[in-house]
């Protein structure tokens, strides 16, 4: 059984309750991240991650929620940021749910990506971002993770009349529209 143990490293603090075995693990995890900025530049802010870990420990159940109530994604402010993730680890049953809320330069950022091993790829069978007027859906598979950018397949349908509400997101300044399918091959 382990109780309050707290670990605080560089403006890093984590804490974890709960019981481990050497089959095991029962247990909840907060980690407390001071200054993104310290992960990457164009982030500014901090954020905060409360989850679980249950289950084998070869491959527990992992959920866990991202919150930061004020960011700075290059510059472009964020707002009531929320990121669910739900995960399982078992290396035969492999996947993950992520989904984020939040404002994004004043627009509703709603976002979810399915994601679940395949070969030595992987497959994403769900990918749906929204803010301001854009929309990115979509599905595509990385046939090798080694050479992501050359395994890439599949197919996005974007309706993006303000590029430039997307700019936070890509970490750079965007301008202009762009609407169509993508096909990836």
């Amino acid at each position: 059984e382990i109780d309050a143990l707290a670990l605080t490293l560089n403006g890093i603090e984590t804490t974890f309750d709960g019981a481990v075995t050497a089959q095991t693990i029962d247990g909840s995890y907060t980690v407390t991240l001071a200054d993104l900025a310290r992960f990457a530049p164009q982030v500014v802010g901090a954020a905060r991650i409360e989850g679980t870990a249950r289950g084998a420990i070869t491959g527990p159940n992992v959920a866990a929620t991202l919150t930061a109530q004020s960011l700075q994604l290059a510059g472009k402010p964020v707002t009531d940021l929320e990121v669910d993730v739900t995960a399982t680890t078992a290396p035969e049953a492999l996947s993950a749910n992520i989904q984020a809320r939040g404002t994004v330069d004043g627009n509703r950022l709603d976002a979810e990506i399915d994601a679940e091993p395949k070969g030595p790829g992987l497959s994403i069978p769900t990918f749906s971002l929204a803010t301001g007027e854009n929309r990115i859906n979509g599905a595509f598979e990385i046939g090798d993770l080694t050479d992501a950018l050359g395994t890439v397949t599949g197919t996005l349908d974007i309706a993006a009349p303000k590029l430039s509400e997307l700019s936070a997101l890509a970490l750079t300044e965007l301008e202009g529209a762009l609407s169509g399918k993508l096909a990836l091959t």
